[in-house]
C-alpha cells in the first residue's frame, strides 16, 4: 500500500510504506529503542503513525479545479448571476459553493478542448456549459441532447 518513502526524523532515515506506518509500526518501535537505549517498548494499544502517514502519503492529489455546474434551476441561476456584470462578492462565492465541484487536470483539458468551460470575472470563476451537465449523471464529457422547446 503506497510507495515507500524516506522519512525524515528517524535516525538514520528509514524507508517504510503506508501499511507499515498504519499497522504495527515496527520502524517507530526500533527508532524509539535506539533513541532511548531501552529494550522494552511500552505496551501501547495504538502505535500507528497517523501524522507521519498523512504528511508523507497522499491518496488523492489536491490538483483539481473548482467548476460551477448548472445543477437544477438554482445552479443555472447561479451560473447566470456569476456571468452578469455585477461585481463578484464574497457572498456570491459562498452561494456558488453549493454548485461547485472539483475536476481533475485531465478532465479540465478534455472539457476545455470541447468548449465546455468558460471563465468569468477575469478568470476568477470557471463555469461548465449546461449542455455538459446532467442533473442525474453529473458532468458529461460530450454535450447531451437539448430538450426541444416549443414557443
Amino acid at each position: 500500500m503506497g510507495d515507500p518513502v524516506e522519512l525524515k526524523g528517524y535516525i538514520p532515515p528509514k524507508t517504510v510504506n503506508l501499511f507499515d506506518l498504519l499497522s504495527d509500526n515496527q520502524e517507530s518501535v526500533l527508532a524509539w529503542k535506539e533513541t532511548t537505549g531501552k529494550q522494552k517498548f511500552p505496551n501501547y494499544l495504538l502505535r500507528q503513525a497517523f501524522a507521519t502517514a498523512e504528511r508523507n502519503f497522499h491518496a488523492l492529489e489536491d490538483i483539481t479545479t473548482p467548476v460551477v455546474v448548472p445543477y437544477g434551476k438554482d445552479g443555472a441561476d447561479m451560473a447566470t448571476r456569476l456571468s452578469s456584470s455585477k461585481p463578484l462578492t464574497p457572498k456570491m462565492l459562498r452561494d456558488a459553493q453549493r454548485f461547485t465541484v472539483g475536476i481533475t487536470t485531465n478532465e479540465k483539458i478534455r472539457l476545455a478542448d470541447q468548449g465546455a468551460l468558460y471563465t468569468v470575472k477575469e478568470g476568477a470563476v470557471t463555469i461548465l456549459n449546461k449542455e455538459y451537465y446532467d442533473d442525474e449523471k453529473g458532468i458529461q464529457t460530450s454535450p447531451g441532447f437539448m430538450p426541444i422547446q416549443f414557443a
